[in-house]
């Protein structure tokens, strides 16, 4: 298992080395590790970096109130989103299936921007959106423009 997650993130850096993306001087080793312990997978583009989060880590099945134990993580974020010092959109993915998805998304993204806000975060620097998607499993992605 070792081995093939080495082998990955070698083939990450590769990548991001050949295509001009990099890891950002706003995430520290640490703090990846630290986000990557809790199931959220960090991706670097070429002018963007996004941070894919099961939408299970901060909310309860079919709910948009951000759980107690998700606080840590979101606290852990918005260091990394001060530290960027850029604009971060949210994205929440709902998939289609579940009743009144759009306004469960809709009130995920609002229910993290006012977290974020709430706990220092430029309010210029957020925005977010709802989306419906029979593709994806629910989740959060958080993408940082560079």
């Amino acid at each position: 298992m070792k081995k093939v997650l080495l082998y990955s993130a070698c083939v990450m850096l590769s990548a991001c080395q050949i295509f001009g993306a990099s890891i950002p001087d706003f995430l520290t080793k640490e703090t990846e590790e630290e986000l990557s312990s809790k199931g959220i997978q960090a991706q670097y583009f070429y002018k963007k970096t996004v941070f894919s989060v099961p939408s299970s880590v901060i909310f309860g099945q079919t709910k948009a109130t951000i759980q107690g134990s998700a606080e840590k993580t979101l606290k852990t974020f918005n260091e990394v989103l001060k530290n960027a010092n850029r604009p971060v959109q949210i994205l929440c993915y709902v998939n289609q299936e579940k009743t009144s998805a759009r306004a469960i998304a809709n009130r995920r993204g609002n229910a993290i921007s006012n977290f974020l806000r709430v706990h220092g975060l430029d309010v210029d620097k957020i925005s977010y959106k709802g989306i419906i998607s029979e593709d994806t499993k629910d989740m959060i992605e958080f993408v940082i423009q560079q």
